[in-house]
């Protein structure tokens, strides 16, 4: 129990925030929770083939910039004319 208690240490300023158990998420869940970001929070494109809103994603982390389109059907089909 004590071993457990130690692991949470350096989650304590997050953790007080919140009412949650720290031994009822485990480690995994601590570092998740030290990381989560509100979807309404992340920045969001329009699609230039349907017109719709998209936000960002993981694996556009590095070429967000880049990103025109919501999805690869959109991407083939190109731009709305």
């Amino acid at each position: 129990d004590r071993l457990r208690r130690g692991i949470f240490h350096w989650a304590r300023p997050f953790l007080s925030k919140s009412n949650v158990n720290p031994m009822s998420i485990g480690t995994k869940g601590v570092r998740q929770l030290a990381k989560m970001v509100k979807k309404r929070d992340l920045p969001s494109k329009i699609c230039a083939a349907c017109g719709r809103p998209f936000t960002w994603r993981k694996k556009w982390e590095r070429v967000w910039d880049e990103v025109r389109y919501c999805s690869d059907r959109c991407r083939r089909q190109g731009p709305h004319s």
